[in-house]
């Protein structure tokens, strides 16, 4: 997928592709250290970790 992307989209497209989801994984991080309880910065915690993981798993395949 990410290839198909690569090739209609082309480098600039695709580094602003990264920056969006870098973007959104410092603002959940960003969130998470603003939230109120340890459970809510857990489960922020957590959410980004897996939608990072996920986008380097179709980065990488």
């Amino acid at each position: 997928m990410f290839a198909v992307l690569a090739k209609e989209l082309g480098l600039i497209g695709i580094l602003v592709l990264v920056a969006l989801y870098l973007l959104e994984m410092i603002r959940g991080l960003i969130i998470a250290s603003n939230a109120p309880t340890t459970f809510v910065r857990v489960i922020v915690g957590t959410l980004m970790l897996v939608f990072w993981l996920m986008y380097l798993l179709i980065l990488v395949w």
